[in-house]
């Protein structure tokens, strides 16, 4: 029924934002502890998800300016 209602169960003591999944919620607390666990082997350059990684490796590849 939260998802009707638009409850959100979890909600981040930083920034108040709410959240209905708990995958959503700890992907965005990783954003403000700062922890990238995905890194670039070119550059180095760290990614809170994957996706953002396999997007950032077009730079690297050309595929995208």
């Amino acid at each position: 029924m939260m998802i009707h209602t638009r409850e959100r169960a979890y909600s981040c003591s930083v920034c108040g934002r709410g959240f209905g999944n708990s995958s959503y919620f700890n992907r965005h607390m990783r954003n403000h502890t700062r922890k990238r666990s995905y890194n670039c082997s070119v550059c180095g350059k760290g990614f809170v998800t994957s996706s953002n990684l396999t997007e950032h490796m077009k730079i690297h590849n050309g595929e995208r300016p």
